[in-house]
């Protein structure tokens, strides 16, 4: 009985230790910066905790803002133009799309099952859909 709660406790901390931390994002988003004129707005965000512990770099034009985390969002203010979202495990995961002025643009992690890891898959989700999963994860700043 012992030797499955130290088991339990061990599991319990590995998927918690990789999750995002940080006030929920529905507590932040009204005091969230306006976005400067000629800018487009990228929230990155991954609404489980799935795979915690695979947490990668996420570039956007080769660049590296943030890192993939459990139940954890950001944002991004770029340049219009085309975008391209690399995220990458044993795999590269590629997404792109266009990003104009005033644009806001949803950018959720999934999580699916790899070989050796789980792989962080980008994809590009509505506003609408987006507003219905990132209320409740932590907010974990902006660039």
């Amino acid at each position: 009985m012992r030797r499955l709660f130290i088991g339990v406790t061990i599991a319990a901390a590995m998927v918690l230790g990789g999750c995002a931390s940080g006030p929920q994002f529905n507590t932040v988003q009204n005091s969230i910066a306006p976005l400067a004129a000629g800018k487009g707005r990228i929230f990155i965000y991954r609404s489980t905790s799935l795979g915690a512990a695979v947490q990668p770099d996420i570039h956007l034009n080769g660049t590296v803002v943030g890192t993939s985390k459990g139940n954890g969002i950001f944002y991004v203010d770029h340049d219009p133009g085309n975008i391209e979202v690399v995220i990458g495990t044993e795999v590269e995961k590629h997404l792109t799309f266009t990003l104009n002025a005033g644009d806001v643009r949803y950018v959720k992690c999934g999580v699916e099952l790899g070989i050796l890891a789980a792989r962080i898959v980008p994809t590009l989700v509505d506003a609408k859909d987006a507003a219905k999963e990132i209320n409740d994860l932590a907010f974990t700043g902006g660039k």
